[in-house]
């Protein structure tokens, strides 16, 4: 399938070029240039803020197509579905959601997004790792709604309050960083059907 093939060779199995050092192709340095790519600044409650339910906590990340974003608020939904990866082979799982939560989009006031989340790097691996998920990712719905963060992966656990790292993370958020409903794991039907009947309650709406 043309949708799944182009998630896993664009993006977390970039980090697999990134790490084998593969030479860059002539064009990565105009890349860089158009995209102007700066520092990420992130924001975390400090240990004083630190609330007793999970939030999101304000990070910067890009889109695919070189977009800047500021998590949560700059998501386009009023409510947003997070599936975040933090290993190369989490994109099976990531994948195995992405039909039956996009079909979401058309009963809900819901938006999809894939958030590769990886710990921070130098900026020009950081650089050189988008520019490999800007070639790798050609469908437009998912260069649109794919957004890396480089990030404090301890401060971001500690913000939304899961676990470990070993699987994905699913979170049901709104622009406030408010989180409704969290899950783990690939795609199953009950958690499926546990975020329908979240959002039907939050939009009012048999589920």
């Amino acid at each position: 399938m043309r949708l799944k093939r182009a998630v896993v060779i664009g993006v977390m199995g970039a980090v697999c070029l990134l790490i084998m050092g593969c030479v860059l192709p002539s064009d990565y340095a105009e890349w860089l240039e158009d995209q102007a790519l700066g520092e990420m600044e992130f924001e975390y409650a400090t240990e004083e803020e630190v609330p007793s339910e999970p939030y999101f906590p304000q990070v910067a990340g890009r889109d695919v197509n070189g977009q800047p974003y500021v998590l949560p608020q700059d998501l386009e939904g009023r409510y947003n579905l997070v599936l975040m990866a933090f290993e190369r082979w989490q994109q099976g799982l990531v994948n195995t959601w992405l039909p039956e939560a996009r079909a979401l989009e058309a009963d809900y006031p819901v938006r999809v997004y894939e958030v590769p989340t990886i710990a921070r790097l130098s900026q020009r691996r950081q650089n050189r790792l988008d520019f490999w998920m800007s070639m790798g990712i050609r469908d437009p719905i998912l260069r649109a709604t794919t957004i890396t963060l480089y990030t404090d992966l301890d401060r971001m656990q500690e913000a939304l309050m899961y676990p470990d790292m070993s699987t994905i993370r699913l979170f049901l958020i709104d622009r406030e960083g408010t989180v409704y409903w969290s899950g783990e794991g690939g795609y199953t039907a009950e958690n499926l059907e546990a975020i329908r009947s979240v959002l039907a309650t939050l939009a009012g709406t048999p589920s």
